[in-house]
């Protein structure tokens, strides 16, 4: 029910009190068992979910309270928020929330006490930044990042880990595995698009070169790249949507094939949890430090010709692979060591994890969305419901993008 929306912390002297839409269930998973350990009395929550039909103080789980605000615009929004945080008299504010959260920042940039950005999008730009005290990062790009682009200087490290259900079964597998090696991928597919095309070309050399492998993708997005590879290997290629047993499923694959040229800190993560390496063609520095130590782990490679000669050393050696796998299930951090550093926030302790702060360049990321975000696309998200604004200072590209949608629409009426 919560896991798909952003939101926020507030603490009240000794207690803490939770504000905002969950983005993502990291934010539940991660921060408030850490936050919850130090004694909490009361956590409060927030949710602008219209579905929901009550507002006010609910029990939830560990959890004393829940709290639910409903709005229907942003003035209100800002409103309902900032009159919760006024009834409480919290001491502090916990940030974490998506790059575009009008309502939150608003709010943060009003407030008097302590204020923390819980950076969920180290690489995407993000409202907000002059409006936080401490700066929360995970790893040494984002903090490189938001001190030398954002001009954030109070910044501290606390690398993530993934969090297991080892109990968990195996769901299966969506084809017949019988004698088949698996290469398992996966994520949003817009990671896959730019970059020279060079994941789908990892992936027709893998399944051109190795008749006995099967390659599944889990996630969600526009298939249409992969639809071809799908046509190209026949009952060979399958994608899924994402999958709860995703621990399970890297136990029961070859290895991880990273995706490019935007990979997935938490995917890598997973994947040494399950000692499965996460196979990565580098692109610039956007995959550096998802794993502790991993520029001694030899997991990221600089071309094309080194990434497929690993590729092919742990399809055809599985002992090989296994060794390389084991290589990698010590580079995350556990519970206990990430509450830890939590609970630093809040005292005088030094943090464990120092920052390496590098000049990250990120002109080829940016070239990556720039040529995949034509003129067609960026007018057709100009198009949304309360478009109205939108109209009146780019009216050209809101009209031409209306006309694209709906051909969009029209094209797939006829091949129905």
């Amino acid at each position: 029910m919560i896991d798909k929306y952003q939101g926020y912390i507030l603490k009240k002297n000794n207690r803490f009190n939770l504000c905002g839409l969950f983005f993502v269930l990291l934010f539940v998973e991660y921060f408030l068992p850490a936050i919850i350990s130090f004694g909490t009395n009361a956590i409060v929550l927030s949710c602008f979910i219209l579905k929901y039909k009550f507002r006010g103080l609910v029990p939830f789980g560990g959890i004393k309270y829940l709290y639910f605000i409903l709005f229907f615009g942003l003035v209100i929004g800002i409103h309902e928020l900032s009159s919760v945080i006024t009834s409480f008299s919290v001491s502090s504010f916990f940030f974490y929330s998506v790059p575009n959260d009008v309502v939150g920042t608003v709010v943060l940039n009003a407030y008097k006490g302590k204020r923390y950005q819980i950076n969920l999008t180290d690489h995407a730009f993000w409202l907000g930044a002059r409006c936080i005290d401490t700066c929360i990062e995970f790893r040494d790009y984002g903090a490189s990042v938001s001190n030398h682009y954002r001009k954030i200087n109070k910044i501290v490290k606390i690398p993530f880990y993934p969090i297991i259900d080892y109990n968990k079964e195996f769901e299966g597998y969506p084809f017949n595995s019988e004698n088949k090696k698996i290469v398992f991928s996966g994520g949003a597919l817009y990671k896959t698009f730019g970059g020279g095309n060079y994941y789908y070309k990892i992936v027709d050399y893998i399944l051109g070169h190795h008749r006995d492998v099967v390659f599944w993708y889990a996630g969600n997005g526009d298939r249409r790249k992969m639809d071809r590879i799908i046509a190209k290997y026949p009952q060979r290629v399958y994608v899924t949507g994402e999958r709860n047993d995703l621990f399970q499923v890297l136990c029961h694959c070859y290895f991880y094939l990273s995706t490019y040229p935007i990979c997935g800190g938490l995917m890598f993560q997973y994947a040494a949890a399950a000692g499965k390496v996460p196979v990565t063609l580098k692109f610039d520095s956007i995959s550096d430090g998802f794993l502790i130590n991993q520029e001694r782990l030899g997991i990221e490679y600089c071309s094309f010709k080194e990434v497929i000669k690993e590729i092919d050393r742990l399809i055809e050696n599985e002992e090989y692979a296994l060794h390389r796998g084991n290589a990698v299930r010590n580079s995350i951090i556990c519970e206990e060591d990430f509450n830890s550093e939590i609970s630093k926030l809040f005292s005088d302790s030094s943090f464990s994890y120092d920052i390496n702060y590098s000049r990250i360049d990120t002109s080829s990321f940016r070239k990556t969305y720039k040529d995949r975000n034509n003129a067609r696309v960026i007018n057709e998200l100009l198009v949304k419901k309360d478009g109205f604004v939108v109209f009146k200072y780019c009216p050209v590209r809101y009209f031409c993008g209306c006309i694209s949608k709906m051909l969009k629409r029209i094209i797939r009426k006829i091949k129905r």
